[in-house]
């Protein structure tokens, strides 16, 4: 029997870690209190959204949704459509809005993936992660390599990467893991972890998922309260569900309708609503697929 220095219980071997059994009674934390602290930072950090997710040009948070930023392969930058919109007025329509580089011709497959290669030699988290998803993906020419993907994530994940940690996440993940790798979903939510504590909105939604999964309703709604004040519109839409359930108060429901609101005009400027009017009159014109 020992004493845990947060708590002061004295409880057998088997209450701590073999680490924790070792060290002086000031430091020494059971099991019980080393949860405690984690889930303190889980729900501590990750409440705003990196400085990785701004656009380089106009420094606004990158929108959420798919096709209203662009990733640029010389420099590995996303920019948003606003910014590329405003560089397109000022004849830049063939090169970087940030870098300048000209750009290749589609279908140039060969020639981007030697880009985005020179810049994971350099040790570029963004490229790690890009040429990740498309050995998952077998794109830009490359055969389908899930392991060869997994190793490019981790890596990433080690430069600081949190859509690297999230992407690792979705792949051990129970319910949406990929063949070719075991489903480890203590794996998946160690990442998501790592993840949504560096404000990753859709690794904090998933943990929602998972804790709602697992009867911890609580924990769930903690989740989906941070990720839908993130802009996430999944973690809204549950926590509405929840509250038409009975199963969350009206004020939380509030509470997240207000900080969803409260995410999207962060993330919205005149530049980029052009954007989107210019994008859906070019698809009704089918030249914008």
């Amino acid at each position: 029997m020992k004493i845990c220095g947060a708590c002061e219980k004295e409880l057998p071997k088997e209450s701590f870690s073999g680490k924790q059994w070792k060290v002086r009674r000031s430091m020494r934390r059971c099991k019980d209190c080393v949860a405690a602290g984690n889930e303190l930072v889980l729900f501590t950090e990750g409440r705003e959204r990196s400085v990785d997710d701004e656009c380089p040009i106009c420094s606004r948070l990158l929108p959420l949704k798919r096709g209203e930023s662009t990733l640029y392969s010389c420099c590995m930058k996303t920019v948003c459509n606003g910014c590329s919109l405003e560089a397109y007025k000022r004849g830049m329509d063939d090169h970087c809005p940030f870098c300048r580089t000209h750009q290749l011709e589609r279908g140039d497959d060969e020639a981007r993936l030697e880009m985005i290669q020179n810049r994971v030699k350099a040790n570029d988290p963004v490229a790690m992660h890009d040429l990740g998803l498309k050995y998952r993906d077998g794109s830009l020419g490359l055969g389908k390599d899930l392991p060869r993907a997994v190793e490019l994530f981790e890596r990433a994940a080690e430069y600081g990467s949190n859509a690297a940690a999230y992407e690792l996440g979705c792949t051990f993940n129970e319910r949406t893991g990929n063949e070719g790798i075991g489903k480890d979903m203590s794996r998946a939510v160690k990442h998501f972890e790592l993840a949504a504590k560096q404000g990753h909105h859709g690794a904090r939604h998933n943990l929602g998922v998972y804790e709602l999964e697992s009867g911890n309703l609580g924990l769930a709604l903690k989740h989906w309260m941070i990720s839908a004040k993130l802009g996430d519109e999944k973690s809204l839409a549950n926590m509405k569900s929840m509250y038409m359930a009975g199963l969350a108060s009206k004020a939380d429901y509030a509470e997240a309708l207000r900080g969803y609101h409260e995410a999207i005009i962060e993330m919205s400027s005149p530049e980029r609503d052009e954007a989107k009017v210019r994008r859906m009159h070019l698809k009704s014109l089918g030249l914008w697929s």
